[in-house]
Parts: structure tokens; sequence; C-alpha cells
């Protein structure tokens, strides 16, 4: 009940914002969830079994506000399975960071899919947590649980082995024996592999990949350059990943030296832990934060993999309240939690606002069309990309994880644009590669029908090109 209402309080703005992200412009038109062709069938059924519909029913905000359940199911398993002798209030902070963090902001932006997400982080917990001590029929529970998992939404399986490594480090920490641990830590290995091979066996013969799952799902093969992919991956990922704002970064990185360098106290569950232990142990859970995602041979680059995050704040908060510099570690773990939280009230405002600013140009373009001869089912070819919305200019440019969160979904990118003119109207009608090509070329001969400040439309017989200004014209 307590997480749910922190919860609540948390995702208000986005309950306000009531907007439209990246993918639920095209399911909210196509009527189609896509999910199974990106190798998620059980995500497809969990939405039919909510909305008792074969098309994609927009219930919204219910999907966002089933989330916290879900959430509070998982961070109460966590409070019970890790840090069981702690009082209710530290449980509580301990396991915030489930929800309260930048890098799962996106994950809950979407409108139809974010409790699904929510969802398999639960399952995540589940399998890594429960069922650790029942022998085989316990090993047969998580597996089942992993391949639901596998179903649903497969970048949770970093938070599942993120969280089976807590157990490890714990363990050693604890001073139990080495040996029993690693066992313990490789069986959970074992487990998600033998979940991946029966999910290649009994899923993925029955889905029909698209080109998006195809491109982002398959592992790195063992060769001489994989070890150069893998580099890749790190850079890629790891510069993404560290977009937060200025204050949260400092208050983690704080929280890394306390945990290093601060004696623990007397009365914590551990026993002297090694401090060369807990630094590899931070830096392990660095890695574990995008997991799995390293080991692919083009991992999708956006904030909403990253779902082996909470494990690493749940670390750094367990061993700042632990630690016998605890004013500063409080200190460090309230200015982190502040940090999210106004992050999310700015993102909640930024969306809105920048929703509102799309709406207002592709109104003024499918009017500007009309007002130039456009008739139904004339070709239209969308280029540039849209601007930031005035109001959302100064945030932008001086949160970062702003700038990595908020969509620029109106113009040609990833052809977002004409699923946003096609909610004013317009009609889908998508263009081929060569015509995007030829649309290109006429622009430098061709003079617009029509100009301002936020975009440029150009007519050529029955086509017309749209472009989208990034910044607003010089003249």
């Amino acid at each position: 009940m307590i997480f749910n209402l922190l919860g609540f309080l948390y995702i208000i703005p986005l309950l306000i914002s009531n907007t439209f992200y990246w993918d639920d412009y095209k399911r909210s038109l196509s009527g189609d969830y896509g999910w199974e062709g990106d190798g998620r069938p059980l995500a497809d059924l969990f939405v039919f079994l909510l909305t008792e519909n074969t098309i994609n029913l927009d219930i919204a905000p219910l999907p966002l506000l089933l989330s916290l359940p879900a959430l509070a199911i998982a961070a109460v398993i966590i409070s019970k399975k890790l840090f069981p002798n702690e009082t209710l209030l530290k449980k509580t902070i301990l396991s915030t960071p489930i929800l309260v963090n930048p890098l799962f902001l996106g994950n809950i932006s979407f409108r139809f899919e974010c409790w699904i997400m929510s969802l398999t982080q639960l399952f995540a917990v589940a399998a890594a947590l429960l069922y650790r001590n029942n022998g085989i029929k316990g090993y047969i529970y998580r597996t089942v649980i992993l391949v639901v998992l596998l179903s649903t939404y497969q970048a949770s399986l970093n938070f599942y082995y993120a969280l089976c490594f807590m157990v490890f480090i714990f363990s050693v920490m604890n001073n139990n024996s080495l040996k029993d641990a690693l066992v313990c830590l490789l069986t959970d290995a074992s487990l998600m592999v033998a979940s991946f091979v029966l999910y290649k066996i009994t899923v993925i013969p029955f889905v029909h990949f698209h080109d998006y799952a195809s491109g982002h799902n398959s592992i790195l093969k063992v060769n001489a350059d994989i070890f150069n992919k893998i580099l890749k991956n790190t850079y890629t990922l790891f510069k993404l990943q560290w977009k937060l704002p200025t204050p949260y970064t400092i208050s983690m990185a704080f929280l890394a030296i306390i945990s290093i360098f601060s004696p623990i106290i007397k009365n914590s569950q551990f026993r002297k832990p090694n401090k060369c232990i807990i630094l590899l142990a931070i830096i392990a859970f660095i890695f574990l934060t995008p997991g799995l995602c390293l080991l692919l041979d083009n991992p999708v680059g956006a904030d909403r993999i990253f779902l082996g995050f909470p494990a690493l704040l749940m670390f750094l908060f367990y061993m700042g309240m632990s630690s016998s510099w605890k004013i500063l570690g409080v200190s460090m773990i309230s200015l982190n939690l502040f940090t999210a939280v106004s992050t999310c009230y700015a993102y909640g405002n930024v969306l809105r606002q920048e929703a509102d600013y799309r709406d207002v140009v592709s109104t003024a373009i499918i009017n500007k069309l009309l007002e130039n001869g456009y008739q139904f089912g004339d070709k239209v070819i969308v280029l540039g990309q849209e601007r930031a919305a005035p109001a959302n200019v100064p945030a932008l440019a001086s949160n970062r994880t702003l700038r990595a969160l908020v969509p620029r979904i109106l113009g040609d990118h990833d052809v977002w644009g004409y699923y946003v003119l096609a909610k004013q109207g317009l009609p889908l009608n998508f263009p081929s590669d060569s015509e995007i090509d030829a649309a290109k070329m006429k622009m430098a001969v061709l003079t617009p029908i029509y100009n301002d400040f936020r975009f440029y439309i150009y007519k050529t017989g029955a086509e017309f090109i749209v472009y989208v200004m990034t910044e607003p014209s010089p003249t």
C-alpha cells in the first residue's frame, strides 16, 4: 500500500500529460499490437485479456495505473528476500528504485505497454528470488517464469541476472562459502540459458518476426571480431546510460565512494566486507545495467533496455544506509530520489508541451496542404525533423535525460511523421525509398508553395513534399 501510494505520487505528471509516445501513434491507428512480431506473443495475450479485444483498444491511463501494483508486489518480494531484517522505512527506501529512477521513465511512457514492461520486472524478481530453496521443483518454476518473461519483454532478463548477482554478492559479503555462492550464481545462469532454449523451441517457431526484432535480437556470433563488437556495444550503451541529471550522477558517485571507503556499522548484516569486493561489485552492477544487451549484435539504443539499473541503485542505497557515514549516505539517497522525482515532473510537462506543439504544427500542415490543392490520395512525403516546442527549449538545453527521452516525431524519423499527420486526417500512404530520395533532390530545384519558420511545402503534380524545420529559418 505504501509503495502504491508513493508510486502514484511519482507518476501523476505522466497521467496528466496523457500523451502518445513513439509506438503509440502507430498502435492507435493500426489497431495492431505488434508485439508478437517482436518475439513477445504473451504481451499481446495479456493486453487481450485486459481489453477483451483483438485490436489495440486504448484504455489509458489504466495501463500506467496497473504498473503500480505489479512493481509494488515486486518491491515487497525484494524487501522480504534481500532485506528481511530491515525496518519498514528502510525496506521502502531500498525498494523504491524499481520505479523511481530516470532510466525507467521511457518504459512507463508507452501508453499501451507500460504495464507489460512493469509486469516483466515482476517476473524477473520472481524468477530471481522465489523458489531458490525448492530443489528441482524450484528450478522448474523459475525456468518457466523466465520463459514467460522472454515471451513478454526480453530486456527484463537484465534485471533477473542483476538480482541474482545481488544474492551472490550479499552471500559473499556475509562471509558465507564462496564456493556455494558461485554454484548458486552459475545455477542462476544455467536456468537463464535453459529458458532461452525452451523459448526458442516452444515460442519462436510460432512467431513471425518483424524486421525490427530480427535486427535487434540476434546474439553475437563467436568469431575473431566478437570482442571488438562487445567493446563497441559497451561504449554505445554506456554513453547513452549516463545521460542522467547531474545531481543524480553526483549522488550515485558519492554513494559509491561511501560504499568503498566508509566502515560498515556494527549492526549491519555484513561481517567485515572486503573493500575490493565492494568495488568489484559496483563495477559488475554497472555492467549488469544493460546486461545481456551487451552481447547482442545490434542492441536497441534506448533507455528502456537498462532494466538492471534498479539493482545498482538498491546496492548503493543499502551500503549508504549501512555506512558509518550515515548522514552523508542518507543525504545522497535523498538527493537521488528528489532528483528522480523532479525529473519525472519536468518530463511530464515537457511531454505534454511537445505534444501540444506537435498538434499545432501538424494541423497547420494539413490546412496548408488543403489550401494549396491537396486531394485525398495525393502523395505526401514528409522530410526533416520537428524542432523542440518553444516552451521546452530551456528544459532540453539543461537536462540530458529529457533530451534523450522526449521524442521528436514529426518528420521522416522512422516514418512517425506519417502517423502524426494521419491523426489529423491525412491517409497513411507511405512513400518508397526511391520516392524519398527523389523528393530530396526535387527540393533543391523547386520553389516552395508555402513556407514559414516551422515547415516548407513543395508541390509537383499530385505529389506534395513537406519539409519540417529542425530549427527556425534564419529569414
